[in-house]
């Protein structure tokens, strides 16, 4: 599941995955049981579902044909099935987006000017209407 939601967690060694799944747990233990529950149901549906709308459970597919289960059952008329999605995608990228060395392994750091921090000076400029700075398209 967290393969076909960030790109990154197939690149994880077993060290970065029990550090992922500790991540998780972490997260889950200050959940309400309700919300546990529905993740553990959606869990454990998910290889049915992925029966029906699929024709394989969904270990067996390949990441393309998971994406696309996934992204069938995020446009679910029912409700229960959008929040399974929605709630195991959170999950899965506070698990794997969360480890330390992460930002690193992305190329990404904090910077204390914000976001003009990480854009050249040459695209940034004042907006008239509030003085803070916004983004100029160069062709």
């Amino acid at each position: 599941m967290a393969t076909a939601c960030c790109p990154p967690a197939s690149a994880l060694d077993e060290a970065a995955w029990q550090e992922a799944e500790r991540i998780a747990g972490t997260a889950l233990a200050k959940r309400p049981a309700r919300v546990v529950g529905h993740l553990r149901w959606f869990l454990a549906a998910l290889p049915w579902l992925s029966l029906l709308v699929a024709g394989r459970p969904f270990g067996r597919l390949s990441l393309a044909r998971r994406v696309e289960v996934l992204r069938r059952l995020e446009r679910s008329p029912v409700a229960a099935l959008r929040r399974g999605v929605w709630g195991l995608r959170t999950l899965a990228f506070l698990a794997v987006y969360g480890r330390p060395g992460m930002r690193e392994m992305l190329g990404w750091s904090p910077d204390p000017g914000g976001w003009s921090g990480h854009v050249p000076a040459d695209l940034v400029r004042p907006t008239p209407s509030r003085g803070t700075p916004a983004l100029r398209l160069v062709p």
